[in-house]
């Protein structure tokens, strides 16, 4: 999927019509995800600093949101839909003295499917739990 496009259908009686296209900033999907497979939108969370917040909440516009999508019958998230999250610094280590120490090993990437934030705020008004996702290539 070069074009690491999210398209939004809708369907109308039996037929399925595209009606909104999103770009995605980056796609990294967890190694288990299998683009074969049915997914379905999870419950989705407005959080700031790691807390929930409602949609009551004065501070709900300015909330991250995560749209988790997972298999069908599954109550993990198998990954999510979600804005980039900024890099951090990481401190450069220093060499050890010991040459047999062992140095851990950077961080995994970040996976999801990252959009810019105005696109999952569309998004996410958008979709609801259950709503089929199929990922493809």
């Amino acid at each position: 999927m070069a074009k690491k496009q999210v398209v939004l259908f809708r369907r109308v009686g039996e037929k399925d019509y595209s009606f909104k296209f999103y770009t995605a900033q980056d796609i990294v999907l967890p190694p288990g995800v299998k683009l074969s497979e049915s997914y379905e939108i999870g419950v989705k969370s407005a959080q700031i600093d790691g807390k929930a917040v409602p949609n009551t909440d004065p501070q709900y516009a300015q909330a991250d949101k995560w749209i988790p999508v997972h298999r069908p019958k599954a109550t993990a998230s198998s990954f999510s839909f979600r804005v980039p999250v900024p890099p951090k610094a990481v401190p450069v280590a220093a060499t050890p003295a010991d040459p047999k120490a062992v140095v851990a090993p950077p961080p995994a990437p970040e996976t999801g499917i990252f959009l810019a934030p105005e696109d999952l705020e569309e998004l996410f008004a958008l979709v609801r739990r259950g709503s089929k996702v199929d990922v493809g290539r």
